[in-house]
């Protein structure tokens, strides 16, 4: 199974292929009561279209959970940047190191501002836009 939400034409490819599976079990279901095909076949061939089937279903509702997880996850990060700021300011020293810690890397102080490779998914945050261009296109 996989762990991150696979793209729009992928899951779209799944949603055709289980079509195109219920499809022939539908074709099949015809073709069995006009006796084209044996029951055996018919059986046989349903069965593993099912499992495909079921396999497929499997499939999207763990995208449906994985990105449903992402979307509460995203929404806990930004509740967090809002107030790691203020959280900092009201910490010990010691409590204000490991939230550093946490956040960033390779810490270094010029005599005037401290800068910092960020961590992720801190280095989103902090490699935001400017002001000026941060929606292209929109003007």
């Amino acid at each position: 199974m996989t762990t991150r939400p696979q793209s729009r034409a992928g899951v779209r490819s799944s949603l055709n292929f289980y079509k195109t599976l219920q499809s022939s079990i539908d074709q099949a279901y015809e073709d069995r009561l006009r006796n084209v095909i044996d029951e055996a076949l018919f059986v046989r061939k349903s069965g593993t279209w099912r499992s495909e089937m079921h396999d497929i279903e499997i499939e999207l509702e763990g995208l449906r959970e994985a990105t449903k997880s992402y979307h509460e996850e995203g929404l806990k990060l930004l509740e967090l940047a809002q107030v790691a700021h203020a959280k900092y300011l009201a910490s010990n020293p010691e409590k204000q190191a490991k939230i550093l810690k946490c956040v960033g890397s390779n810490f270094v102080f010029d005599g005037a501002t401290i800068s910092a490779t960020y961590r992720k998914p801190f280095d989103v945050l902090a490699e935001r836009p400017s002001s000026e261009n941060w929606l292209p296109g929109w003007d």
